[in-house]
């Protein structure tokens, strides 16, 4: 038990620890701050743990309870740390305060507790300890769990629709780092569904310890464990480079919702008017008429294959749509329904249909692949294999080799 509680100890220093250099970082400050504040009430939540399970409440009861009303503020506090991160903000706005209504109205209800006389508290306590809930506080049970996933749940969401809405904007993404916020996001989400499964075997009657503190507080302390591990591994992952996406563009298909390529691999020619879809239909308000549609689809066309823009391997939504003279908001529409793509795929074709074409170029067959793939506008080598092998459903060097091949065979004939 000494043990255990030793750990507790241990992992609420480091969640200290952690908000203190969080608080020393000069980039995202709020963001920062929001993260450090939520570093805290874990390292309260596991010292009182620790104040249960070393029984010192019997001397003192003064903390009881206290931990109880910052169970309802742990969701809400790493949802908006994601989405501050994500929209690249320096406030905290005042409706944000919104989400912590539950956590005042636990702490308002709770107060009947805290201002208790100490042999109620004891009382209060040791029913408690011993699976004896009052109804109210089986109820607060039910709720703080239940709220904690559905915000483990938006978080994800919102991760996932960031992670998808980045495609819109920018055309290479492996500089966007997105895994310090998906790793956060997984480990709330696991923190969350072990804390359910817990609660459910508990008021089952089955107990995973035969300790006075239940296994959460531990899941918590590993969760700490784990960002400091990783923040020692890889210091840079507390500055959370997230790019903010434009609400300017409007993003209506899945990342994964891509056209086929053509059998040559050349960028999709749609001359006919495309068939009404759900992405069209979710456009059909936005004030750009087909007339306007096809000539900005035209005018695409015409200058990613004079201009070739997509060999700028940072080339974003935005910078296409200012040397277009349109605004990103109708690039994107064009793209998405005229094409049947996102901006990030709709580049990157272009880029998979020059590296083809010059792997089967015998003047280029001197140049590497991957020499090939920087001349196009890729950044990263295993991005390129992935996008090339996605349009063309080959590896570049096996079109390299058939290419050699139909050479060979061409000249013996």
């Amino acid at each position: 038990m000494q043990i255990l509680l030793f750990v507790l100890v241990v992992g609420a220093a480091q969640g200290v620890f952690l908000s203190v250099l969080l608080l020393g970082r000069k980039v995202n400050t709020m963001a920062n701050r929001v993260l450090a504040t939520s570093m805290i009430g874990m390292a309260i939540f596991l010292l009182e743990a620790v104040y249960y399970g070393s029984e010192w409440f019997r001397e003192t009861t003064a903390f009881i309870g206290v931990s109880e009303p910052l169970i309802f503020v742990f969701g809400p506090i790493l949802y908006l740390y994601a989405l501050i991160v994500m929209r690249g903000g320096q406030e905290f706005k005042r409706v944000y305060l919104l989400h912590f209504i539950p956590a005042l109205i636990v702490l308002l209800y709770d107060s009947q507790v805290y201002f208790a006389s100490q042999a109620f508290k004891l009382e209060f306590i040791e029913q408690m300890m011993a699976g004896n809930f009052p109804p109210d506080q089986r109820i607060i049970g039910y709720a703080k769990h239940i709220h904690g996933c559905v915000y483990a749940v938006l978080t994800a969401r919102l991760l996932y629709r960031h992670a998808r809405d980045i495609r819109d904007t920018y055309s290479s993404i492996d500089r966007i780092n997105l895994r310090w916020l998906r790793h956060l996001t997984i480990g709330l989400v696991l923190i969350w569904a072990f804390a359910l499964f817990n609660f459910v075997l508990y008021e089952m009657g089955i107990a995973l310890t035969n300790t006075p503190i239940s296994l959460t507080p531990f899941a918590v302390a590993v969760f700490i464990y784990a960002i400091g591990y990783l923040g020692l591994r890889q210091p840079e992952i507390f500055h959370a480079d997230v790019p903010a996406v434009s609400a300017d563009v409007k993003t209506t298909i899945p990342a994964d919702n891509t056209a086929a390529m053509p059998s040559n691999s050349e960028p999709a020619q749609l001359n006919a008017a495309p068939q009404e879809t759900p992405t069209t239909a979710a456009y059909r308000k936005s004030g750009l008429d087909e007339a306007r549609a096809q000539s900005l689809q035209q005018q695409l066309e015409n200058y990613m294959r004079s201009e070739e823009p997509w060999r700028n391997a940072n080339l974003t939504l935005s910078e296409l749509a200012q040397a277009l003279d349109v605004t990103a908001h109708n690039l994107t529409e064009v793209i998405n329904t005229r094409f049947g793509k996102n901006f990030y795929d709709f580049v990157n074709a272009y880029r998979v249909a020059e590296v083809r074409r010059l792997l089967r170029d015998p003047a280029a067959q001197h140049l590497t692949i991957l020499a090939l793939a920087y001349d196009a506008g890729f950044n990263a080598k295993s991005t390129f294999n992935t996008i090339f092998k996605k349009h063309v459903g080959k590896t570049p060097s096996q079109v390299r080799r058939e290419a050699s091949v139909e050479v060979v065979g061409g000249a013996e004939r």
